[in-house]
């Protein structure tokens, strides 16, 4: 059997800028978007499964470049989370 691999999202949080006076173009002047995330290995065939791993992430608004934080890869729960923080 092939071990399987969950991913569950734990908890969403969004923090305020940091810098309320910061320009809405910058990562200080906008809320940023904590994941906490469950990663849960699973295998029948295997006693020393199941096991379970957790993990942060942190979104920002802008990448290192200036430019709009690509969340398209992310659950839609968490990109509608962002575009709600965001907007």
């Amino acid at each position: 059997m092939a071990i399987t691999k969950t991913k569950t999202i734990q908890r969403v949080s969004v923090y305020p800028a940091v810098d309320s006076t910061a320009a809405s173009s910058t990562n200080s002047g906008n809320r940023t978007v904590n994941v906490s995330y469950e990663f849960k290995f699973t295998d029948s065939s295997d006693s020393d499964l199941p096991g379970t791993t957790h993990s942060t992430k942190t979104i920002f608004r802008y990448d290192s470049d200036g430019n709009a934080t690509n969340i398209s890869g992310e659950d839609a729960f968490v990109q509608s989370v962002c575009n709600l923080a965001w907007s």
